[in-house]
């Protein structure tokens, strides 16, 4: 489940995303806002809708939770 503000990435590695969606510029984006339970998911749950902008090209873009993970950073210690 994500909140606002998270920092977000297509799940490319199980390549959920379709064509359209997952452009090449489009690579990391931050959850502006959040309407829960809009979607059923193929195991019965509900999924949240998120309003995501991404960053590096500033598109404002809807799309369901299930396309996307939270960005895995590494940080300098």
């Amino acid at each position: 489940m994500f909140e606002v503000g998270d920092l977000v990435q297509f799940r490319v590695k199980q390549q959920v995303c379709l064509g359209g969606r997952a452009h090449s510029e489009k690579k990391i984006a931050l959850v502006t806002s959040i309407e829960r339970n809009v979607y059923w998911s193929y195991d019965g749950d509900k999924c949240d809708r998120l309003t995501v902008l991404w960053l590096n090209v500033g598109i404002e873009e809807t799309i369901p939770e299930f396309y996307l993970e939270e960005l895995k950073t590494e940080r300098c210690q």
